[in-house]
């Protein structure tokens, strides 16, 4: 019996002809890969606080109430590649989990945050479970091919 490998693609949140920045969700049939459906899950008013994220991020703001990233100096720099989008779903924190990449060869400058899974917590340090699964994510060649297709040309 032959295993089945997972087939990935992304789902773009933000326009990826944004100059800087876009978001998008990983999607998958691997069950770890699920930042996209935990967040179609929200309430319509819990999303709009993570979308706000999302813009904030596109468009260059530092909002660390609304996401952020982790820089060399913390877990040894092994994070820095990671980010964190937040929300609150019923007195609950959310978060939405990904890495950040730069996928475009004509523009080396351009960033992209694929977001692969999600958590729900009541204390503000992140798991570092999730941030684990992300740079998995990240340096999955599957994943990476996928990436790169999704920008052929650009």
């Amino acid at each position: 019996m032959c295993p089945i490998i997972p087939q990935y693609r992304l789902d773009f949140f933000t326009c990826k002809d944004h100059p800087n920045r876009c978001i998008a969700f990983l999607v998958s049939s691997d069950n770890e890969i699920e930042a996209l459906s935990a967040f179609e899950r929200l309430k319509d008013n819990e999303k709009r606080g993570v979308q706000t994220g999302f813009d904030y991020w596109r468009d260059g703001y530092n909002n660390k109430k609304r996401h952020h990233g982790w820089d060399k100096s913390e877990f040894q720099g092994k994070y820095c590649n990671c980010h964190v989008f937040k929300g609150k779903e019923s007195n609950v924190q959310f978060r939405l989990y990904g890495f950040k990449c730069h996928p475009k060869t004509s523009d080396r400058s351009f960033e992209l945050c694929v977001l692969v899974n999600s958590a729900r917590k009541k204390r503000n340090e992140s798991d570092v479970s999730n941030l684990n699964n992300a740079v998995e994510m990240m340096n999955n060649y599957a994943i990476q091919k996928a990436i790169s297709e999704s920008f052929l040309g650009e």
